[in-house]
């Protein structure tokens, strides 16, 4: 039975899931190139398998601590392939130059928990669905003056007037379009400028502006289609809401 835990860096397995004679296993592999009193060319790497089973517990690259019967396995790959390299190089060197040492470190940064970008992670995720449905909620809307139009006959009555209809229609797209700039400029105000959610501010502003008028012209546009199937309001509004 194993009990498995881990984060980046930490993996918390049980005792007797060690491998059997896991010190036979090497803990890495070094092919030289070339090598001479001029040039030292190789290629280095140690064990970095995902199952951290199968890698030794040699103090460099893998630390096993006991903690109440179970193994605290703490992998340092990085710092194995360096501290590697560290004894080639100084072994080189030595061989050349008696007086010569090479010491090589490794300067950690202090790490914070980063809560913002799990915030931003939570806002983009809620936002590619809330936004695009909160567009969506304006196609009743254009739908519902088409019909209401139709239903209390003003339609009829502007044509006897001799309205022509390419004029009837391409006032409706321009007031509709307008409508629906007006309610992308307030999410873009609210998320971009108030709340400042990087997608807004990140996405280069060319392609938000098409994107934006393509979902408009879009949206205006199945309005139109869907409008000539229905003949009362009421239906457009709950059948599309």
């Amino acid at each position: 039975m194993m009990n498995y835990y881990k984060t980046k860096q930490i993996r918390l397995i049980d005792i007797i899931t060690e491998v059997d004679d896991l010190h036979l296993f090497p803990d890495g592999a070094v092919t030289f190139r070339e090598a001479n009193k001029k040039t030292l060319d190789y290629n280095i790497s140690i064990a970095d398998s995902y199952y951290i089973q199968y890698r030794r517990t040699n103090g460099i690259s893998k630390l096993g601590i006991s903690v109440e019967g179970q193994a605290l396995y703490i992998d340092r790959t990085v710092e194995g392939l360096i501290s590697f390299a560290d004894l080639l190089n100084g072994a080189y060197m030595r061989t050349i130059f008696d007086n010569l040492y090479v010491v090589t470190g490794i300067n950690y940064f202090p790490g914070r928990l980063n809560e913002e970008n799990r915030i931003d992670r939570v806002t983009h995720f809620m936002g590619s669905g809330i936004f695009p449905l909160c567009l969506s909620l304006l196609l009743p809307i254009f739908v519902y003056s088409i019909v209401s139009e139709k239903e209390g006959k003003i339609l009829e009555i502007m044509k006897m007037n001799g309205m022509k209809m390419r004029y009837y229609w391409l006032v409706n797209f321009l007031f509709d379009f307008l409508v629906y700039w007006l309610t992308v400029a307030g999410f873009v105000i609210m998320g971009g400028v108030i709340l400042k959610i990087t997608v807004f501010i990140n996405t280069s502003y060319i392609m938000q502006f098409l994107m934006f008028a393509g979902w408009g012209y879009a949206e205006i546009g199945m309005a139109f289609i869907i409008s000539p199937f229905l003949s009362r309001a009421q239906t457009a509004t709950s059948n599309l809401s």
